[in-house]
């Protein structure tokens, strides 16, 4: 199995998984908070730094 695979794999995992109460509300929270920082859909000035050779062998 390789590594795509295996996280292919922890993520089918934790699809079947259900957040506890806290995450959920925690989430309702933050995700309130952002829906109105950045209710116009944009979100502001930030940077992403992006190195092209450590996504080379990553394919869809």
């Amino acid at each position: 199995m390789n590594r795509q695979n295996r996280a292919d794999a922890v993520d089918r995992e934790m699809a079947t998984r259900l957040l506890p109460d806290v995450a959920l509300t925690a989430l309702a929270g933050w995700w309130s908070l952002n829906a109105l920082t950045y209710a116009d859909g944009t979100p502001g000035a930030h940077t992403i730094r992006y190195t092209p050779g450590r996504w080379t062998q990553i394919t869809p």
